[in-house]
């Protein structure tokens, strides 16, 4: 009978085996015994174990059929005869007064079940590296279950090898290896169940075992037997229940060992083969919070925060360990969304952003000076996806916003999104997948309409004309031979856009109230030299029922200076006389309607500016009513001059100042929202023709 028993499992380790086993007879206690459990290796280990058995007596070879850790460490377990068992795996190595100091330990403590100590880590590359698993305070002295360091010990890493177990503690409370075929992890399940069931256990602050962390083929790092773990903390579960006055006490501490050791399996398991993982550890621990077993004293702050995320949005999670590998050169769209005041519907625009399909993009949030909780909305959902930065900025509008997110870019596109609007959660992928597949400038997909009070959705099929599109895909912006203004509406958030080309080109949002993205859009389609469309409505616009516009009364010029910018670029790039048409007859379209959106004195007021100024400046003047594609927006827009430069012109003086909705814009409105804008043009054409 030997005073401690060595147990080495070997498999096809013949690369490390033989410094492992010099090590093992480099042990300066000789009362030991060495149990080598071949298991089935189909490399040169077993005759590497014979060769050693022939030089020392004390190395027992046992050889049996390939099944696994577990049943080798039985079979060993089996066939010790020693006082205290050791474990010594076949890639790692022991100092030589390893067993020697361990056993004496045990002997003048009064033999507990366990005497633990701490460990090296070692490769071949890094050398060697103290693992503390076990600080300085709660060594060199017996632990009880009743002792506070004794949840130290339960909390710490497993490290089945660091240690010596009293052969009669184990036999008397029954632990053994799971002997799951082809499994890891047994040893998780053996230290705990160890733990649990010890009376006494010492630790000592020095190291004897070298853990090697560079063997590429231990089975820890198998990706297949990602389960394993879950089989090895449901048995340790239920060989609590075995111990019911430790149970209470236990029960929380066990729950956040499951979480620490179910993260790291998480943690190297690739990103797709983790998602089953990731649920099953979800519904764990939800289960056990529900349970009462959540304590937060057996967590810090950072893994407290993350098993409550697992356990309520393990997406969420997901996305935040990915986020956490992330480089800038792998982000493929860098998302902007500026809002200002937007508390009401922000957090549906972020989940339909954090839930899209394309994983590998930045949401760059710019709060624009909001005075509402904008910010705090963004910041709570930064803190768990590490893909969202949040930008506070003191208010200055949503184009210098934008323009700021766009600074602090890396993607290889860009997406503009407003920060009230829901997005299909397939839409960045669609979108990026067209835009790589045809090397576009700019990808344009389809958008609709829907109410904030009704949920309905509306078609907007004037979104993408398709009609005054080339037949072919990818186009240059050239090569849209007329209305080009027209072909494409003026906002940003139904589009990508290729980041390098907005940098060169040096594309930015107009600084002014509203009407700010029709400069960036229509000036990335003209210039764009490949642009790519889809037809699918991926982008959900928010807005009332009923509402022509939303307010623009206090910013009813800004329409005019877009169209003044748009028409400078233009000139710069030289191309103004190709555009000149389309621009004219888009300024008459724009000008109808935004005559038509504002209320009756800011009607007055840009009605005269029309009339007196804009229409000169703008190039509408003077042309013949066949120089325009639809005759019928001209006529409208002169209509709504005339009609409301009439109504004002014969209304008292007192009333003149005062400002409502009544008159021809609720005329127009009315006609609108029964007939939609075909009806309206149509009897305004009808009206003006009667007037001939």
């Amino acid at each position: 009978m030997a005073i401690v028993s060595v147990i080495t499992p070997i498999y096809n380790v013949e690369r490390y085996l033989p410094e492992c086993l010099d090590s093992l007879l480099s042990q300066t206690l000789e009362d030991i015994e060495f149990i080598c459990v071949n298991d089935g290796s189909t490399d040169g280990s077993g005759e590497i174990l014979w060769s050693y058995a022939a030089r020392d007596p004390r190395i027992i070879v046992i050889e049996k059929e390939n099944s696994g850790y577990g049943a080798s460490m039985n079979v060993g377990l089996d066939a010790a005869s020693g006082e205290y068992i050791g474990i010594v795996e076949s890639d790692d190595f022991a100092s030589p007064e390893m067993f020697e100091t361990l056993y004496q330990l045990a002997v003048d403590h009064g033999q507990p079940d366990i005497v633990k100590s701490n460990y090296y880590n070692f490769s071949d590359e890094k050398g060697i590296a103290l693992r503390e698993n076990f600080s300085p305070e709660h060594c060199g002295k017996v632990i009880t279950p009743g002792d506070e360091s004794f949840m130290k010990v339960f909390n710490a890493t497993p490290a089945i090898w660091s240690a010596i177990y009293r052969r009669a503690f184990l036999e008397e409370n029954g632990i053994r290896f799971l002997e799951t075929p082809g499994a890891s992890f047994q040893d998780t399940g053996f230290v705990f169940k160890s733990v649990i069931a010890a009376d006494a256990i010492f630790i000592t602050h020095d190291a004897f075992l070298h853990y090697r962390v560079d063997n590429s083929s231990s089975s820890v790092k198998s990706t297949a037997k990602q389960f394993c773990v879950c089989d090895e903390l449901h048995s340790v579960e239920e060989f609590l229940e075995n111990y019911p006055s430790r149970r209470e006490a236990l029960s929380p501490a066990l729950v956040t060992r499951k979480y620490i050791t179910y993260d790291w399996n998480y943690r190297r398991l690739p990103v797709d083969a983790g998602d089953e993982f990731l649920e099953k550890f979800s519904h764990e621990l939800r289960m056990a919070r529900d349970a009462g077993h959540f304590d937060r004293k057996f967590f810090n702050k950072r893994q407290w925060h993350e098993a409550n995320l697992i356990a309520d949005c393990p997406i969420g999670y997901r996305n935040r360990i990915r986020a956490a590998t992330m480089q800038p050169s792998d982000i493929k769209v860098s998302v902007i969304v500026a809002g200002y005041n937007a508390e009401k519907y922000l957090a549906e625009t972020l989940d339909s952003l954090v839930e899209q399909t394309l994983f590998d993009i930045e949401i760059i949030a710019v709060d624009d000076g909001s005075t509402d909780g904008t910010g705090a909305v963004m910041e709570r959902y930064a803190a768990k996806d590490l893909r969202i930065s949040v930008h506070r900025r003191p208010n200055s509008g949503a184009a210098a916003s934008r323009n700021y997110g766009i600074s602090q870019s890396s993607g290889e596109y860009l997406a503009i999104l407003d920060a009230d609007d829901v997005f299909e959660p397939v839409m960045l992928e669609r979108a990026y997948e067209r835009a790589t597949a045809t090397g576009a400038d700019v990808v344009v997909f389809r958008s609709d309409q829907f109410s904030t009070k009704t949920g309905k959705k509306k078609g907007l099929g004037h979104t993408m004309r398709t009609e005054l599109l080339p037949k072919r895909e990818p186009f240059a912006g050239a090569d849209i031979e007329t209305d080009v203004f027209n072909a494409f509406m003026g906002w940003a958030w139904d589009k990508l856009f290729r980041r390098e080309f907005v940098q060169v080109e040096g594309f930015q949002f107009q600084e002014q109230r509203t009407t700010n993205d029709l400069l960036f859009v229509f000036s990335a389609i003209v210039r764009a030299g490949r642009i790519a469309t889809l037809s699918d409505v991926l982008a959900h616009y928010r807005r009332d029922v009923g509402g022509l516009s939303e307010t623009r009364d206090d910013s009813w010029q800004c329409f005019y200076h877009a169209l003044v910018a748009l028409r400078e670029k233009l000139n710069a790039w030289g191309v103004y006389e190709r555009y000149e048409q389309d621009y004219i007859n888009y300024c008459v379209q724009l000008a109808a309607w935004h005559v038509r959106s504002v209320d009756e004195k800011t009607q007055r007021l840009m009605s005269e500016k029309l009339n007196d100024e804009w229409l000169d400046d703008l190039g509408v003047s003077g042309k013949d009513e066949d120089y325009f594609y639809r005759p019928e927006q001209r006529a409208l827009l002169l209509e709504t001059i005339q009609s409301s430069l009439e109504e004002a012109s014969a209304k008292p003086e007192s009333a003149k100042g005062k400002s409502s909705k009544k008159g021809i814009t609720q005329k127009v409105a009315g006609v609108y929202a029964r007939d939609g804008f075909t009806g309206l043009v149509k009897k305004v054409g009808e009206k003006a023709r009667s007037r001939k």
